[in-house]
């Protein structure tokens, strides 16, 4: 608060909001296939697609934050060259990161 010199009036507040940075990863289990989303080394979601599907949608928490994420499969070129999941992540609906796993 910032007073007005001898009247002690208010004058205003000055106010700073932090946004909490988080860093947001994604990892996929060789075996399995699980992908799974972490913020600060937090997992928060993980899942694996069906049998025979080519995407994922899952959500969760971290913080009282919904995370969510889905994920879907590309075979590039002749299956080989670019194939990989293509998975964004948004928190409260918002893009909070994309990855090719």
């Amino acid at each position: 608060m910032i007073a007005n010199g001898k009247s002690g009036k208010f004058v205003g507040v000055l106010l700073i909001l932090a946004t909490p940075v988080w860093n947001v990863t994604a990892g996929k289990a060789p075996l399995s296939g699980t992908i799974s989303i972490a913020i600060n080394d937090s997992v928060v979601v993980a899942d694996k697609p069906a049998a025979f599907a080519n995407t994922i949608d899952a959500k969760g928490t971290y913080r009282g934050h919904e995370v969510h994420f889905f994920a879907v499969y590309n075979n590039g070129i002749l299956g080989i060259f670019g194939a990989g999941w293509e998975t964004t992540v948004l928190v409260d609906n918002e893009l909070a990161a994309r990855f090719t796993l």
